[in-house]
């Protein structure tokens, strides 16, 4: 949970969110690594694939913090896998409303994402 070290959550239903889906991304990387072995594939015919070299292919299943959406994608598919995004709202115990809590005070926002999977905005 590297990502998250420089917040304290203190328990809260953002922590339990912030867990899963670094749980999640890790999991990923691990089945997209698995298909590209299963298939026979190198790290370096995956980078061919897409247009980059070993060492980033490396760095992907690794689990490099700065990955973008793009870049995964690319890779999953250059590796024969496919990946599913699932998103949904975090609900607090307290609260069955959209306006959660974080950091004590209530939160709300929109964001927007180019096409490049970047956001952009918030």
């Amino acid at each position: 949970m590297a990502d998250f070290d420089a917040f304290d959550f203190g328990g809260s239903p953002l922590f339990d969110a912030a867990s899963r889906m670094v749980d999640s991304e890790r999991n990923a990387r691990e089945n997209l690594c698995r298909i590209r072995k299963d298939n026979r594939l190198s790290q370096q015919d995956v980078a061919d694939r897409i247009g980059t070299t070993q060492s980033a292919v490396s760095r992907i299943e690794s689990f490099d913090p700065g990955l973008r959406l793009s870049t995964l994608r690319r890779y999953a598919l250059a590796c024969g896998g496919e990946i599913e995004f699932n998103v949904k709202e975090i609900k607090s115990e307290e609260s069955e409303t959209s306006e959660d809590m974080f950091f004590g005070q209530p939160i709300s926002f929109k964001a927007r994402v180019n096409n490049s999977s970047k956001l952009v905005s918030v």
